[in-house]
């Protein structure tokens, strides 16, 4: 088990959310549905609008009127981190968030928690998979309920300087 982490400058201790692997859209209801349910649930008004804003963050406002069944596997994890982003947390933990996602599919959702790291949210994301742990600013490797290793992910943090200069 890999936990990794993005993380912002202010990142604060005030509101979690949980994106996981298996917390694909509720059956029977559209996406704007889905997304809308966190709102409900707080006492929130304007739903709509930022159900659709958030929609709009993972690339599905086009697909906010059609129902669960009819989207497919990546487009229902980003209906679930669009559920998880509605009420506007400082902190995303997400637990396995590619796990049953094809590479292409992992990779757009990779590209939503690097955009929302961008936009000062903390992301901590757990996961087996190296290849999505080298999205990581910072990588913890825990076997066995104990931490083994605690590293800066400094090729990461190479490549991104890289690209700003270029």
């Amino acid at each position: 088990m890999c936990f990794f982490f993005f993380f912002n400058d202010t990142a604060t201790t005030e509101i979690y959310t949980l994106s996981l692997h298996d917390a694909l859209p509720i059956s029977r209801t559209t996406a704007l549905e889905n997304v809308m349910l966190p709102m409900v649930y707080a006492g929130k008004s304007n739903r709509y609008d930022k159900a659709m804003q958030a929609l709009d963050v993972v690339g599905l406002a086009n697909r906010a009127r059609h129902m669960s069944n009819q989207l497919s596997g990546g487009q229902q994890q980003r209906v679930a981190i669009a559920r998880s982003l509605v009420n506007n947390p400082d902190i995303i933990l997400a637990d396995e968030p590619t796990g049953a996602l094809d590479t292409q599919s992992g990779d757009e959702v990779m590209a939503i928690f690097k955009h929302l790291n961008q936009d000062k949210k903390t992301v901590i994301l757990i996961t087996h998979e190296p290849y999505i742990a080298a999205h990581a600013q910072r990588i913890i490797h825990i076997k066995d309920g104990h931490i083994v290793t605690d590293k800066i992910n400094d090729e990461r943090i190479t490549k991104e300087l890289k690209d700003v200069k270029s």
